[in-house]
């Protein structure tokens, strides 16, 4: 993981900067998640995901006092990560 959260910031400001994701294959069965939902999917603590939403690292949207996540937009941002941090090791 990088130390520095500025290398997995989201591109950009527009959350649609991720290429579309077949949403078949996630691998769960909802395609909008809760924050404890967000959690689980990327196996870390519902504080981990606060803080991501706090650097503005994590793509979600609030509704009301709750935070939603895409779980399609999520793992995008997810396979995104895992790039730049192997591009970083190289």
């Amino acid at each position: 993981m990088p130390k520095n959260l500025d290398a997995i910031r989201t591109p950009t400001r527009n959350r649609t900067a991720f290429p579309a994701r077949d949403v078949s294959e996630l691998p769960i069965s909802k395609e909008v998640l809760s924050l404890s939902e967000c959690a689980s999917l990327l196996h870390t603590t519902p504080a981990t995901i606060r803080r991501l939403i706090k650097t503005d690292a994590l793509p979600c949207r609030k509704v009301g006092n709750s935070f939603l996540f895409s779980a399609n937009a999520v793992l995008q941002w997810l396979d995104y990560v895992n790039e730049t941090v192997d591009t970083e090791e190289d």
